[in-house]
């Protein structure tokens, strides 16, 4: 950085053209590794979650490779099924990109939709602070993130790098041949579509749930109908298991 405002100083301020670029070198940066999770570290954060919202949180994160800001401010409409892309407006460097979509992301996102119904943002903010109209705030993946790794077991010195990490991970399950990569066990297709139907039922119970706290004064009854929301939330992840082994 002090190198380079004096480049600039003499370059540009003072216009001095008998100094060379040679005469003001950049100090060698050390290189060090990146800390990269394991499979099963990246597995244990995406089931500790405790609601649908952070659980989906990671798994964009993990199976796209995303920036949480770019993450934040996902609309419904970047998500493409039928090419199977998540478009990326305006990333780093305001560039737009596109980035693979899996079929087990995509039944994850929509699964996370037929519970929250975004509208225009994929992970809208609340009423109490920007407004459902608005994009949460990157802070908020940044906290899922440290979260799901602190109740996963993650050590401390893998926490502020985490988010980064599943960046990495991605890039690294990407180079993997797949043949290299274990398949697990798929459930047959009945058991499959029962569980469909299980969790369909119990999101949209969820969603009724949700209607009828808002409508309601803040009180006991409007506490009450948001333990009982965050239980069927659990109930949802643990049958999402044994759907996906």
């Amino acid at each position: 950085m002090r190198i380079s405002a004096l480049r600039f100083f003499f370059k540009k301020m003072l216009k001095r053209r008998d100094i060379h670029f040679d005469d003001l070198p950049f100090p060698k940066t050390p290189r060090k590794l990146p800390t990269v999770l394991s499979p099963e570290e990246v597995h244990r954060m995406i089931e500790g979650t405790t609601n649908l919202m952070h659980r989906t949180l990671l798994m964009v994160l993990y199976g796209t490779g995303v920036r949480r800001t770019e993450l934040s401010l996902l609309k419904v409409a970047d998500i493409d099924s039928k090419r199977m892309v998540v478009h990326i407006r305006q990333g780093k460097g305001s560039r737009d990109r596109d980035v693979p979509l899996s079929p087990k992301l995509l039944e994850a996102l929509r699964e996370y939709w037929r519970w929250k119904k975004p509208r225009f943002y994929l992970f809208p903010s609340t009423e109490g602070h920007r407004g459902v109209e608005a994009p949460m705030s990157d802070k908020v993946v940044w906290w899922a993130v440290r979260e799901a790794a602190r109740r996963a077991g993650i050590t401390m010195q893998y926490l502020d790098v985490a988010l980064h990490d599943l960046q990495r991970e991605f890039e690294l399950a990407r180079s993997k041949p797949r043949h290299l990569v274990p398949q697990p066990r798929v459930p047959s297709a009945p058991l499959r579509a029962g569980l469909d139907g299980l969790i369909d039922s119990l999101l949209a119970a969820q969603h009724l749930l949700e209607m009828f706290r808002r409508a309601l004064p803040d009180g006991t009854s409007r506490r009450r109908l948001a333990r009982l929301s965050n239980r069927l939330t659990k109930i949802v992840l643990e049958t999402r298991k044994l759907r996906t082994p």
